[in-house]
């Protein structure tokens, strides 16, 4: 694990200040998609679907992942920063309504 780190941070020193990019942004991703499937499904209605859950999910670490960069990501990775809660009602605001009704 210290490995994939060590080239996160090689990959932050090319790429600091521009959006999330590759293996940091496909990393944030996954974890952050992970991470919203586990919370939402849990608190979920019984008739919300997996897949309605994904969708928003995906959507909703896609917009984070648009509007973060490589150095946000490993900060909120090793716990020195946090998503700014505003960020992160616009984007459930903006993905809910990429959930298909039904």
């Amino acid at each position: 694990m210290r490995l994939v780190f060590g080239l996160i941070a090689i990959c932050l020193a090319a790429n600091a200040s521009a959006q999330m990019t590759g293996f940091v942004n496909n990393r944030f991703m996954e974890r952050a998609d992970q991470s919203c499937f586990e919370k939402q499904r849990a608190q979920r209605p019984m008739t919300v679907p997996d897949d309605d859950i994904k969708i928003f999910c995906q959507c909703n670490s896609g917009y984070l992942s648009e509007r973060l960069t490589n150095n946000d990501a490993m900060a909120i990775h090793d716990g020195s920063k946090k998503i700014d809660p505003a960020m992160i009602v616009s984007a459930n605001k903006s993905c809910e309504s990429k959930i298909p009704a039904r």
